[in-house]
């Protein structure tokens, strides 16, 4: 490892850390000032310091000699057993992805609005564990510097602190990608999903019932089922841009969460896959990558391939994901990816189904069929929230 000198060194830290602090009050601390603990940025960043002590992570995972490796991988299982162990509630296991390995990135504690530690509710549940980590595998809790996009921050010379390093759009390297991934979801379980998160949520859904809409549409590499994103972060999404679309963005493409900003998903979607997208003729505005996702939509009509293999949506009724498979696969020619999401009722319902293409924009096998992290050998495909 090369060493910086100890002057550009200093700097280079203080001005990462300084961008790190200005981003996480800018998204975060400005949401959590509506409570007296966190309400100015003085407490914010000093409660930060004290949850760092409290939770110490580095000492709860030693403790159970769980200690930094490359080459003694660990278990998703044993870091969440550890950390439950030590203060009683289960943590989210976050993984970064480089050819083939998984990286241990972040250990995530939740708190109510009191700051009292709570169970986390993510996304991602498999065996009792909260993970984007595929457990089936081993996860390096690594020594040294990933080769993935990860930049290594040391401080006071005994903790260290994994941040996402600032992508350099020049690395072009980084963009490259060799396949299409179109996601469509089901709305009905995002909503499911959604109001178990707080009693007051609601949802919004398309005026056409039973209408599968858009999740985005993401340049994938096959070879190691990753993704380039954020490959533009001066392209901005700009709202004017598709207003001439959005009464069917509406319908299509359509963040169904009540309360929330209508184009929020749209503008993520854009900053993160569409900036990639946009070296394509067909998505080389946000225009046209907004319109060819409200044509695919239409085009690749899911409710119909699901109703011509007879899969209909039903609260009782369960079906094994390769229905799925098999319904899309008999329009299309090719496998699609079957996404499925776990309820705290520990009931497996389809999410998303994910058609890809190549880069002629022609029908190729997916890398992987079914989620096997959330989906069970049964599944619902619900019909009511």
């Amino acid at each position: 490892m090369r060493l910086l000198d100890n002057g550009i060194a200093k700097k280079s830290l203080e001005t990462s850390l300084y961008n790190l602090w200005a981003h996480e009050w800018n998204k975060h601390g400005t949401c959590a000032a509506m409570i007296e603990p966190l309400n100015t940025q003085l407490k914010y960043f000093s409660k930060g310091i004290d949850f760092l002590n409290e939770y110490h992570m580095n000492d709860i995972l030693t403790s159970a000699n769980i200690v930094p490796s490359d080459t003694n991988p660990v278990k998703a299982e044993d870091v969440s057993a550890t950390v439950v162990s030590k203060i009683g509630v289960r943590p989210f296991i976050a993984c970064e992805f480089e050819d083939g390995v998984q990286y241990l990135i972040e250990l995530r504690i939740c708190f109510d609005k009191q700051l009292n530690l709570k169970e986390c509710e993510g996304e991602h549940e498999v065996n009792g564990v909260l993970t984007n980590c595929n457990i089936a595998k081993n996860i390096i809790y690594p020594t040294a510097l990933p080769p993935a996009n990860l930049q290594i921050v040391q401080l006071h010379n005994t903790h260290y602190a994994y941040i996402t390093a600032v992508q350099d759009t020049s690395v072009k390297d980084d963009d490259y990608f060799d396949m299409i991934v179109l996601s469509q979801k089901w709305p009905i379980t995002y909503c499911k999903y959604w109001m178990q998160q707080r009693r007051s949520n609601r949802c919004v859904f398309p005026t056409s019932y039973g209408r599968w809409t858009l999740h985005g549409i993401w340049p994938w590499r096959k070879k190691d089922d990753t993704f380039p994103e954020y490959c533009d972060k001066s392209w901005r999404f700009d709202e004017n841009e598709i207003r001439d679309i959005k009464p069917e963005l509406k319908q299509a493409w359509m963040n169904i969460f009540e309360g929330t900003m209508p184009n929020s998903l749209w503008e993520h979607e854009w900053n993160r896959h569409g900036t990639c997208a946009s070296v394509m003729e067909p998505f080389s505005t946000q225009f046209r990558y907004f319109k060819k996702g409200v044509e695919w939509n239409l085009k690749y009509w899911i409710k119909g391939m699901l109703e011509d293999a007879q899969v209909f949506p039903s609260d009782v009724k369960k079906y094994s994901p390769h229905a799925f498979v098999r319904a899309v696969e008999g329009r299309t020619g090719k496998q699609p990816f079957i996404v499925c999401q776990k309820l705290k009722n520990r009931i497996s319902y389809i999410k998303e189904i994910r058609l890809c293409f190549d880069t002629h924009y022609i029908f190729i096998d997916c890398n992987t069929v079914i989620d096997d992290m959330s989906c069970d050998e049964d599944v619902i495909y619900p019909a009511t929230v």
